[in-house]
């Protein structure tokens, strides 16, 4: 057998003994000596890069609780990793009437959606792990008790380009921005990002597109270069932020550009705009080495998404440590305590969880330009989700 066979062998025997029955939890649990917790697989599943990314970590993390002495107020922790593609409210009711305090997901934005949505008082307190567009608030604009999130909102983009234009451009520079005013998303993120360049001591002038349309691009770009625009803001999708960056470089060459709303696949090949990430600084992160070696030596396993490992170990540290602070073990007393949790790890950064948004209250971004088809690091940015450019909050007639 190769050394490759053995090493998907491994993980599959350790995959074997996570997962069950969903019907079934061991005797452990039942007796009240374990506590459960379910784990919601990446969108691709367990068997591929991501999944062997998450499961070897949570095996390593509920070892290091299992194997030793206290475990956990002399309690061990039960894992159990879910099989399918397809979660919805009746998932939830159905680890609620199992017992299981916590459910850590790493699913996309299109199942937690429908789990944040469902999600109510007394069910499991619900982590996502890898996912910053789901919102975690009601319909009054609250963040709901028992809904969590490891990643920063969304709106750290549009907190990131204000502090890059601030930063690269002298007082009351002027700055373009470009939006579709049709699509919520894009134009929410573009207002925001024209406050707060405002708030910054900059000039801003928001250009609007109706459908995102490209015949106009051309005479867009003629508009905000006129404007004088030191700097310009492309909250389009990928296709119009492509065509309308290819008008404008035929017409200047130079001028700084700005991506909000498009995918970094879809404009890498842009030379020179900017965009800001928040997986990059762990994809650098040298504790995420340690964690990758511990994680081998306890398992067998080879992590390939260091991101995702290091995510999968801090959500775990940050459910241990909501169980050892909390007064109880129920879902209500954790949310309690997890809302206000520090000194979570994820890589080399120690997290501290902010009350208000359930998300961190600081976390270190990434400021990326395109080079010959490939991302590069300019600047790691320390970004709070409140301030200059941050979007929760918008009054609803600007959204």
């Amino acid at each position: 057998m190769s050394f490759r066979s053995f090493g998907v062998a491994l993980f599959l025997l350790l995959l074997t003994a996570l997962s069950s029955a969903e019907a079934e939890v061991p005797r452990s649990v039942e007796e009240g000596w374990a506590w459960p917790i379910a784990v919601i697989p990446p969108s691709d599943g367990w068997d591929s890069p991501s999944g062997r990314s998450v499961a070897p970590v949570v095996e390593y993390a509920q070892g290091l609780v299992n194997d030793s002495i206290e475990g956990i107020k002399e309690h061990d922790v039960f894992f159990r990793l879910e099989s399918g593609d397809v979660f919805d409210s009746s998932d939830m009711v159905r680890w609620r009437k199992e017992g299981f305090l916590a459910v850590i997901s790493f699913a996309d934005e299109r199942v937690n959606r429908v789990l944040a949505d469902s999600w109510r008082q007394g069910d499991p307190v619900l982590l996502l792990a890898d996912d910053s567009s789901t919102v975690l608030r009601d319909e009054k604009e609250v963040v709901k008790a028992g809904l969590f999130s490891l990643d920063l909102h969304d709106s750290y983009v549009t907190r990131a380009a204000v502090e890059t234009a601030v930063s690269i451009l002298p007082p009351a520079s002027e700055v373009g921005l470009l939006s579709d005013r049709l699509a919520q998303s894009l134009s929410r993120g573009a207002r925001a990002v024209s406050r707060g360049l405002r708030e910054g001591g900059l000039n801003s002038q928001v250009f609007w597109v109706a459908g995102g349309g490209t015949d106009s691009f051309s005479m867009m770009a003629q508009e905000m270069l006129g404007f004088g625009s030191d700097m310009v803001v492309v909250w389009m999708t990928d296709m119009a932020a492509r065509e309308f960056y290819r008008q404008l470089r035929v017409l200047d060459g130079s001028v700084p550009v700005w991506s909000g709303g498009a995918s970094l696949d879809g404009i890498v090949g842009l030379e020179g705009i900017m965009i800001a990430d928040q997986d990059l600084p762990l994809r650098l992160d040298k504790a995420i080495k340690t964690l990758k070696t511990d994680v081998w030596d306890a398992t067998r396993v080879r992590v390939p998404d260091s991101p995702l490992a290091a995510k999968a170990y801090a959500c775990c540290q940050w459910v241990f440590q909501g169980l050892k602070d909390a007064q109880k073990a129920d879902p209500e007393h954790l949310s309690k305590v997890m809302a206000s949790t520090k000194g979570i790890p994820l890589g080399s950064e120690n997290l501290e969880i902010n009350p208000v948004t359930h998300r961190p209250s600081v976390k270190k971004v990434a400021v990326i330009r395109a080079k010959k088809g490939k991302w590069i690091q300019d600047e790691i940015l320390s970004l709070s989700e409140s301030g200059a450019g941050y979007y929760f909050g918008t009054p609803k007639d600007e959204r």
